[in-house]
């Protein structure tokens, strides 16, 4: 069934997650309360069906702007509602994370502590602060390691002749900064008023309908229907009302692509389909959404070429001395994923070429106008130039002294130097990938 919502497609289809009648729901959380229960061991996983969960904490907030709520409950119905993930879980965790003391664990410090409990699978949170009469608002996406590994990791596995080992590029960095908004405090009441009537729940999908209730904290409600930006939200059987889909104009909406983008993400990772990062964005979310799509384009031997080229400008981008350096571009942590990208794609397209051409000449195993399968005996005795390999090692191991403490990056470059007969370099390179996973 599809429907409406805010000018977009909400994809609703009904499967079951705690017990709704939903695929969707989300719950209003205590954040001292839930750390309560973690110290104690008696916390439990909120919205436990669902295929996907994410957490949207509220944003740290030192200058008591009071937006760090709102900011929140804004990111996660945004997240419920355009993201198309089918059985999703919305976490929203409200209250205050700073420490309460010198010496005690920070805001981050009780993030890590709650995404470790609760095992989601994207958490969002961010920190708003004041500066000469602006606010400044910056959005962060994490993708725990274990998502990481499972979601956004692309292995090339090398032929037998090449010692059967793998070379791996993932998603890296893993908790970024996707947005850093400046907005005038004339916005400040926009977005607290936009937030506040996320969670009234009307009697019709009208502004002027009344209020039958506020969403209460600590129950799930599940999203039942979307009709021209509205939701119906049930709590139970009996209660259910109309609540706003997030929607605002200017700097708010601004804020608003930031959590698209963390929904994009999440969507990836339920049916793969390629995230795209917005201009008002951070250069590293669209690193980022350019990183998953190269490693997917790799997936398939026609998207090889696509995956280098994209992975070339960027590492030029980085690059000192070029004309695209120092322009703000926090590439640092990046850019050894797109060098990773840049060898596995270059090394996969040598591989395939060999392949084609050593399959070309056996008989074919069933007629020519069907596929022919995969021959492991065929890729297993492939074996490119050693000079032509060397030439992609040379390249990562410049690379390698921008990124000197990426692990994959120098574990890539062990394996080519080793293939090439260059074992004082590959020695070198395994050592430093040793060092640098400590």
């Amino acid at each position: 069934m599809r429907v409406r919502v805010a000018g977009g497609v909400l994809v609703a289809a009904l499967a079951s997650i705690a017990g709704a009648g939903s695929a969707y729901g989300e719950i209003r959380v205590n954040v001292q309360r839930e750390l309560q229960l973690i110290e104690q061991g008696r916390a439990t996983r909120h919205i436990p069906n669902a295929r996907h969960r994410v957490a949207i904490f509220s944003f740290e907030d030192p200058d008591r702007t009071g937006l760090g709520v709102p900011l929140a409950a804004l990111a996660g119905r945004t997240i419920l509602t355009s993201s198309q993930v089918n059985s999703l879980g919305v976490l929203r965790y409200e209250g205050d994370l700073a420490p309460e003391r010198p010496g005690a664990p920070g805001y981050f410090d009780k993030v890590e502590r709650i995404l470790a409990a609760q095992d989601v699978s994207i958490a969002v949170w961010g920190r708003v602060r004041k500066s000469r009469g602006q606010v400044l608002i910056d959005t962060y996406l994490q993708i725990p390691p274990e998502e990481v590994a499972d979601h956004f990791t692309w292995t090339l596995q090398l032929p037998a002749k090449m010692k059967g080992d793998a070379l791996r590029a993932r998603l890296y960095p893993n908790r970024l900064v996707v947005q850093r908004l400046t907005v005038v405090s004339n916005v400040d009441e926009q977005i607290r008023v936009a937030a506040a009537s996320l969670d009234e729940l009307r009697s019709e999908p009208d502004a002027a309908a009344p209020v039958r209730m506020r969403l209460p904290e600590g129950q799930t409600y599940s999203l039942e229907e979307a009709r021209d930006g509205w939701v119906r939200l049930r709590l139970d059987g009996t209660r259910s009302g109309w609540a706003q889909v997030p929607a605002c104009t200017g700097p708010c909406a601004q804020f608003l692509s930031a959590a698209s983008f963390a929904g994009a993400m999440l969507r990836f990772m339920a049916d793969r389909t390629l995230p795209v990062a917005s201009e008002d964005l951070t250069a590293d979310a669209r690193a980022a959404a350019d990183q998953v799509r190269a490693l997917s384009w790799m997936k398939e031997p026609a998207g090889l070429a696509r995956a280098s080229d994209v992975a070339a400008q960027w590492l030029r981008r980085q690059t000192p001395g070029t004309a695209e350096a120092g322009n703000a571009i926090s590439t640092s942590a990046a850019g050894a994923t797109f060098a990773n990208i840049l060898a596995l794609s270059s090394t996969a397209s040598l591989l395939v070429a060999e392949y084609d051409l050593e399959v070309s000449r056996r008989p074919p195993a069933a007629p020519r106008t069907r596929p022919q399968p995969f021959d492991r005996e065929a890729w297993s005795q492939l074996g490119p130039s050693p000079d032509a390999i060397g030439m992609i090692a040379r390249k990562l191991a410049r690379a390698a002294i921008l990124h000197p403490r990426d692990p994959d990056l120098l574990q890539n470059l062990a394996l080519l130097f080793d293939y090439t007969g260059d074992s004082a370099r590959a020695a070198t390179a395994r050592q430093l990938a040793e060092n640098a996973s400590r």
